[in-house]
């Protein structure tokens, strides 16, 4: 069931079968499995831990647990559980390739490298590593690497989204916009429930000048996940262009109500409102900022 991702199914399979054995640790492996790729990570804890007490032996359930931690931002744990899977099995190429995302997230990049190019040596047929090295080369700039990484993993699964929508990132970053436009659009087609791919398929149509299909790519991003403050700065940049100014602020102010450190959202909100208030009131609005912002900053030094 699991291997079918009836995942709900294969719950109640591993359930049922530890109820006939409790000591059948691939059960609760399994059972660890099944809820980690339904995105129940905290759930997976538990079984992966029962099925480790169970049996010390078993890197699968090590690597496992270093998935679910790491997508609970656990990431110094989730290092440590794929360090264990790998200390137990030096070929298990997975747990190279989960400890390059904990690494990642943590901000070691130099060591993220080592560990998925190891995942690649071990099994140059998996695709998560190239884009995991896709992504770390473009966290450091290495725009030309980061591209061959992202198109390798495209090579070996052409619907792999995560790489197309990687690569998109890089293009727009080197403002190459239509290359940018068709990886966005190529991963949205695989996949069009990603919220951040919608908003890079708007910003790179704003920067086409393509300014009714960035709205729409944009209203999507936001339609998915109401609460993603690029998309409604991205909608505030694009209707304000449309001179729709009042509205332009209204999703400006959503903005800077979801992520206040960022200066962006300011800095359009001042402009729409000098634009439909005039300037009297565009400087009162940035005296208030500057007041808020420095309360804010004092508060979090508390």
């Amino acid at each position: 069931m699991w291997k079918l991702k009836r995942y709900k199914e294969a719950i109640d399979s591993y359930q049922q079968a530890i109820k006939l054995n409790s000591n059948y640790y691939r059960a609760h492996n399994g059972l660890g499995n099944a809820y980690k790729d339904l995105g129940q990570y905290k759930q997976a804890l538990d079984p992966y831990k029962e099925a480790i007490r169970l049996n010390p032996n078993l890197p699968a359930a090590y690597n496992g647990l270093g998935n679910a931690l790491d997508k609970l931002a656990k990431h110094e744990e989730a290092i440590d559980n794929y360090q264990q899977a790998i200390k137990l099995d030096p070929n298990y190429y997975h747990a190279h390739n989960g400890l390059g995302n904990a690494l990642d997230n943590l901000g070691q990049h130099e060591k993220a490298l080592e560990a998925y190019k190891e995942a690649i040596r071990l099994n140059p047929n998996l695709c998560d590593p190239y884009n995991g090295l896709g992504n770390v080369l473009f966290k450091l700039e290495k725009y030309e690497e980061a591209i061959d990484n992202y198109q390798q993993a495209i090579k070996l699964d052409p619907s792999y989204y995560h790489a197309h929508n990687g690569l998109g990132d890089v293009f727009q970053n080197l403002e190459r916009y239509e290359e940018a436009f068709k990886a966005y659009e190529e991963a949205v087609k695989i996949n069009p429930d990603l919220p951040y791919t919608h908003c890079g398929l708007g910003n790179a149509f704003h920067r086409l000048e393509r300014t009714h299909e960035a709205l729409a790519s944009y209203s999507k991003a936001v339609e998915i996940k109401p609460d993603y403050c690029n998309a409604h700065n991205g909608l505030g940049n694009i209707e304000y262009k449309l001179r729709n100014y009042e509205t332009a602020a209204a999703h400006y102010e959503k903005a800077i109500a979801l992520h206040p450190e960022c200066p962006n959202p300011w800095r359009g909100k001042a402009d729409a409102i000098w634009s439909f208030q005039g300037i009297d009131q565009a400087i009162t609005f940035c005296e208030k900022s500057i007041l808020e912002l420095q309360q804010k900053g004092e508060a979090f030094k508390e």
